[in-house]
C-alpha cells in the first residue's frame, strides 16, 4: 500500500458494494490474523525486533487523525483500542461490546499491546472516527434517536443496543445510492480541476 494515496471505488448495484465491502474486511484480517502481542525488547542491541516505543509511536500517530482523541461510539476520551475491520478507535467498555460482535464485523486490537504492521498503519491513518462516523451516523436524527446513543457513563445494556444499531444493522449509515452520487461528485471535481490546470498549462491564445 502507497502512503498518501487514495483510491475511489464506484459499485454497481448495494449488493456487489456490499460484496466489496466484505472482500476489504476478509483482506484486512487475513493480513492481520497471526500478528502477535508487542513485548519489550530484552535485548537494545537486536535490530528488527519490535519494541515498545515503535508501538507508542504508532499509538501517537494514530491518535492524531481527527476525531480519534475518543472514543468513535460514546465519546470517551483517550481511546486505546481500535477495530480493524471498520477503522474506529475505541475505549476499553465499547471495545468490549465489538469483541461480542465477533470478528466478522469488528476484529478489535490494542494501539499500545498489539503489533501494528505499517499496513495496517496506513489504513487506520486514513480513516479516523470523524470519517467513519460520517458513514456510519450519516442519517442520525437530531432528537428522539433509538436507541440512545451511548455517552462515556453509559451502562453496558446502552452501548450494546448502539453499537449494534451503529454497525450491525446499520441503521443510520449512509446508503450504497448516496455513496455513488458522492463518488461521481468527486470524480467530476477531479475531471474539472484537471481540464482547469491542464488549460493554466498551456495557457491563452496556444
Amino acid at each position: 500500500m502507497c502512503k498518501r494515496r487514495s483510491h475511489l471505488l464506484q459499485a454497481d448495484s448495494e449488493a456487489l458494494c456490499n460484496d466489496w465491502m466484505r472482500a476489504l474486511q476478509r483482506t484486512i484480517l487475513a493480513l492481520h490474523e497471526s500478528d502477535e502481542v508487542v513485548e519489550p525488547s530484552r535485548n537494545s542491541a537486536n535490530v528488527g525486533v519490535p519494541t515498545v516505543p515503535d508501538a507508542a509511536t504508532t499509538f501517537e500517530q494514530i491518535r492524531r487523525v481527527p476525531g480519534n482523541e475518543r472514543c468513535a461510539d460514546c465519546g470517551s476520551e483517550q481511546p486505546k483500542w481500535v477495530s480493524i475491520n471498520l477503522g474506529v478507535v475505541l475505549c476499553i467498555e465499547c471495545s468490549g461490546v465489538h469483541r461480542s460482535l465477533g470478528v466478522q464485523t469488528s476484529k478489535v486490537r490494542s494501539l499500545t499491546m498489539d503489533s501494528i504492521d505499517p499496513e495496517l498503519r496506513d489504513v487506520l491513518l486514513s480513516l479516523g472516527n470523524s470519517q467513519v462516523n460520517a458513514i456510519f451516523l450519516a442519517h442520525l436524527p437530531d432528537k428522539d434517536v433509538v436507541p440512545q446513543p451511548a455517552f462515556d457513563n453509559s451502562s453496558r445494556q446502552v452501548r450494546e443496543a448502539w453499537i449494534k444499531a451503529k454497525y450491525v444493522e446499520r441503521r443510520f449509515a449512509i446508503s450504497s445510492c448516496e455513496r455513488a452520487r458522492s463518488s461521481a461528485a468527486v470524480r467530476k471535481e477531479h475531471l474539472t480541476r484537471h481540464r482547469n490546470s491542464t488549460c493554466g498549462a498551456v495557457g491563452p491564445g496556444r
